[in-house]
């Protein structure tokens, strides 16, 4: 079983469906007790031994000195509890031929603890904490799956094609992979190269202080037939969001349900049920998003080339500041690492997709400007019969 589907079987939830099935009385989950208590620990395991959050709680939690009494006994059991883990014929699975899983983790545990007290646990402390996602091997795994998927997925490359394919990923600088034996829990760079910032990215000197646009109209409010037609737009956003986006939490976040509120009443008549309702945060940001366009599109100081990045920008700063968005994300954020927050990642992914939506309805309006009135598709039956 590849480790990304073995993690979610040995799982709280599938601990809890047991758990939940045995206390209906089931057929067949008489006995499951150690099972669950199988699973619960494993969960627990993993959780430790791939922190990545030094804001996590809980198994969560990156090691600490003020922690230990909560991590420190935890491993200590499950280290006794693997060695003591039998199979049906009564001999201990670390001596069986299925012993590496549990070998494995032996040696994690035993690693994981020796670097915390050389490195933290110490009168003058390397680090204050020890995050253990990096030091996993899935990193291994990603650039081993790249390197096979350069060769056509062959799994014994000659040093050749290995030096091919070496040179091929440090030209693009991304480790990117959608098979393998693992899946990327983070995204952390693994080949990098050293680039000048892109002239497109938005600075200081060339964001446009909203506040201060004396040659706009007045674009704080708007119409309830705009907020309809935001929140109608917005449910397409989702859409195309929803495609890159693999955290199911974070998708849960961006969906909202159908109620009395008056940006959904558009949604309720013109839906047959296929139509997606936007939450109230991922509303918040696509209005804000608009009037941000609408203050740029009517600037004489608006810049065409990096309009985008300086919504983006502008949007991120006032959701973050003086909006409490997606707030069932709170806990969510402090799983992943902080530069790599899913809260911020969905605040930048919903405006760029509905600026770029904006953009390409006013490029259509801008053609057709430029072309005038389409007297040959209206009259197109007229010109025929003139045999012009």
């Amino acid at each position: 079983m590849k480790v990304r589907l073995a993690a979610q079987v040995s799982s709280s939830s599938v601990a809890d469906s047991l758990k939940f099935c045995q206390s209906q009385n089931f057929e067949g989950f008489e006995n499951c007790d150690a099972t669950i208590e199988f699973l619960q620990r494993f969960d627990r395991l993993f959780d430790i031994l791939n922190s990545k959050n030094p804001l996590a709680k809980n198994y969560k939690a990156p090691l600490k000195v003020n922690n230990m009494n909560q991590w420190m006994p935890f491993l200590n059991e499950t280290r006794e509890y693997i060695t003591q883990l039998k199979n049906a014929d009564g001999l201990p699975m670390t001596s069986t031929r299925r012993k590496t899983a549990f070998i494995g983790f032996l040696m994690a545990i035993d690693s994981v603890t020796a670097l915390f007290n050389r490195l933290v646990l110490q009168p003058q402390p390397s680090l204050k904490y020890l995050l253990t996602y990096k030091l996993s091997q899935d990193f291994l795994e990603l650039f081993f799956g790249c390197i096979r998927a350069k060769g056509g997925f062959n799994n014994n490359p000659t040093a050749r094609q290995f030096v091919a394919s070496y040179k091929r990923l440090l030209v693009r600088h991304e480790i990117e992979t959608s098979t393998g034996n693992c899946s990327e829990l983070q995204h952390i760079p693994i080949l990098s190269c050293n680039n000048a910032q892109s002239s497109n990215e938005p600075n200081e000197a060339t964001l446009v202080n909203f506040t201060d646009c004396s040659d706009t109209p007045d674009i704080t409010a708007l119409s309830q037939y705009v907020e309809n037609a935001v929140a109608y737009i917005a449910g397409y956003v989702i859409r195309n969001v929803s495609k890159t986006v693999a955290c199911e939490t974070c998708l849960q976040a961006l969906k909202g349900e159908m109620n009395d509120e008056p940006w959904n009443q558009f949604l309720a008549i013109k839906s047959r049920g296929g139509l997606i309702v936007p939450s109230v945060s991922t509303l918040a940001i696509c209005e804000i998003a608009e009037q941000r366009f609408r203050a740029m599109q009517h600037s004489t100081r608006s810049d065409g080339i990096r309009l985008s990045k300086i919504i983006q920008t502008s949007v991120m700063k006032h959701m973050l500041t003086d909006y409490n968005v997606f707030p069932s994300l709170e806990n969510h954020m402090f799983e992943t690492e902080p530069e790599n927050n899913h809260r911020i990642n969905l605040v930048k992914l919903v405006t760029a997709e509905y600026v770029k939506i904006r953009l390409y309805h006013l490029a259509k309006q801008r053609t057709a400007a430029l072309h005038g009135n389409a007297i040959r598709q209206k009259l197109s039956k007229l010109i025929l019969f003139a045999h012009q």
